[in-house]
């Protein structure tokens, strides 16, 4: 079970009950509209006027975490206990919660991380810690109360399955031995958490002639801000976690080009037969019926105004603005939400054994991030040394080379091209390339749709076309003769072919079955010729590595194409060696 310091395990003070009125529960904390009290000469106050004017305070201070963020502010530094070897001191310092309490330490504060020994080892028993240590919301709720529970034998809201789930597993940690516990699992991690509290305090009587239902003969005149600290076992790393899952969902913002390709093929080709454009139209109406754009709004009606008389482009640029719609809204800024039981980040504690033979103790602390949640606005998740550009997405160029500049991200921007569905997934199906590493070059893709407008303000046409951001690539923009450091000290990487040569060696590749004029440039960026691809053991690992759209067989297949020209020209000529 998870333990907590037994000097401030309070369970949160609820709003005081109107009259005739039920109480309030405790609910995630969202962005909330507040309405300030007013007062006037001759009015009747009564406790619900008084409460409201510390409610609509407390709430605008609050409101700080959307602009300052939340996180450790000062102190709060997490130590071994040299009085206890499975124990950790928690330093004075101060936090804003999620929610934007104040959590304030005045003084040290011990930990004790003894029972860690008695938990389930998510090594060997990862189910039952996953279900147990991971989530949010309803389950996290439950955990609280089994915690209290185990700790002080009964719990405010603690059913009876809560209860006998505590008698089980205290059983259970009774019958298993410490050193048994031990050596399955020699060395285990916590993270410790600082979460905001309330406490009653100052009890005072009350009148006993009051409208109020069930008023008590004693009510608290204050509220006490404590705080609580508690740890749980560690998991994953949690801004890769949060990361990877952010990046799947951005990945699904390509579903419309997927379905679009299984469809009606990836050349994206409406045909000049009247069914199949028909086809293509009632494809793209039913979308965008079953995802209405977010900025972009007049996409139906474009795509009813179509005929298979116009350029193939025109379709192929409304799936363009499907994807930079559901992108735009999927990266763009919101105010964050989190449930109130969710505690500020302080630290990671490593404990373990130095001999078979020794009682486990902590071992090492980690102070620093990830594991420590400093205090700063809620961003687009990324892991530890990357940065998540996401926010640029459906920014004008000039605006985001200016921001890249301001985090000192040199950057180069490309025209996004294309002339089929499969060009554009060659382009925007990578990894989650807003996601970039340090020191990492970026090729920001950018794009441009020429709106017919009906209006004379040419101001608003030229900004309205301008060239705007709709995904990133790590590395060179395509036909950009350049070496990188890496490449250079990688043997197995041919550095990208001079300028004078990329345009020959680029219409060699295209000749092989199923190599875009996109794939091209994307295997010359990876170093990859048309003689390296024939002579290359790795060759085909690097080939489907190069192209996000290609498969295993699919590079066998460049591979074996590529071996066969370099024979019949004899490893010389246009295809060979140059």
């Amino acid at each position: 079970m998870t333990t907590r310091t037994d000097a401030h395990t309070s369970t949160r003070h609820s709003q005081p009950c109107s009259c005739g009125g039920a109480c309030c529960e405790d609910t995630p904390c969202n962005l909330e509209c507040h309405i300030r009290p007013r007062f006037f000469c001759g009015q009747l106050l009564f406790d619900e006027d008084l409460t409201t004017m510390v409610d609509w305070a407390s709430g605008k201070l609050q409101l700080q975490r959307f602009r300052d963020g939340w996180g450790v502010a000062c102190g709060l530094e997490v130590r071994g206990d040299p009085d206890n070897p499975t124990g950790v001191i928690v330093g004075e310092g101060y936090a804003v919660s999620c929610c934007g309490e104040d959590i304030i330490v005045c003084t040290e504060e011990k930990l004790d991380l003894d029972m860690v020994w008695h938990e389930p080892n998510p090594c060997t028993d990862p189910e039952t810690a996953a279900v147990e240590y991971e989530g949010e919301g309803e389950r996290r709720k439950r955990a609280d109360l089994i915690r209290r529970v185990g700790q002080h034998g009964s719990a405010s809201g603690a059913t009876q399955d809560v209860i006998a789930e505590v008698q089980s597993r205290l059983a259970d940690a009774g019958k298993q031995d410490a050193n048994d516990s031990v050596g399955t699992a020699p060395t285990r991690w916590v993270d410790v958490f600082a979460t905001y509290r309330e406490e009653d305090a100052d009890p005072r009587a009350t009148l006993r002639h009051t409208d109020c239902v069930e008023a008590p003969q004693c009510e608290a005149a204050k509220t006490r801000e404590s705080y609580e600290l508690y740890w749980e076992l560690g998991g994953a790393d949690p801004a890769d976690t949060a990361a990877q899952a952010w990046c799947r969902g951005y990945k699904q913002c390509l579903c419309v080009l997927h379905q679009f390709a299984d469809a009606f093929g990836e050349s994206g080709e409406s045909g000049e037969s009247g069914e199949v454009w028909s086809d293509v139209r009632r494809w793209l109406l039913d979308w965008i019926d079953r995802h209405p754009p977010h900025v972009y709004c007049d996409l139906r009606e474009l795509v009813c105004s179509l005929t298979k008389e116009d350029p193939a482009h025109r379709h192929l640029e409304i799936l363009a603005k499907l994807v930079l719609d559901c992108r735009g809204a999927y990266t763009r800024k919101r105010c964050h939400t989190c449930e109130r039981v969710t505690g500020v980040r302080l630290a990671r504690v490593y404990l373990g054994q130095l001999a078979e033979d020794r009682p486990p103790r902590v071992r090492y602390i980690d102070n620093y991030q990830p594991f420590r949640r400093k205090l700063s606005p809620t961003t687009l998740p990324a892991p530890v040394g990357k940065t998540n550009l996401g926010s640029l997405i459906g920014e004008r160029w000039g605006e985001a080379c200016r921001r890249l500049a301001d985090l000192g991200i040199a950057a180069t921007p490309e025209m996004l091209e294309y002339d089929s569905v499969a060009d554009l997934l060659d382009r925007l199906d990578t990894d989650c390339d807003p996601v970039v590493g340090c020191g990492d070059p970026v090729t920001v893709l950018v794009t441009r749709f020429d709106e017919d407008w009906d209006t004379d303000e040419t101001a608003h046409r030229s900004t309205v076309a301008q060239s705007i951001v709709i995904g990133f690539r790590t590395g060179y923009p395509a036909g950009a003769a350049v070496n990188t450091p890496e490449a250079a000290a990688s043997p197995d990487v041919t550095d990208p072919p001079e300028e004078d040569s990329r345009t020959n060696e680029s219409a060699r590749l295209r000749e092989l079955s199923g190599v875009t004029d996109v794939g091209a440039e994307r295997l010359l960026g990876a170093g990859l010729t048309l003689e390296t691809i024939a002579t290359d053991p790795d060759a085909a690992a690097r080939v489907e590595k190069a192209l996000p759209r290609g498969s295993r067989a699919k590079a066998a297949q460049i591979v074996a194409e590529a071996q066969r020209r370099r024979q019949e020209t004899g490893g010389d000529g246009p295809g060979g060696s140059r």
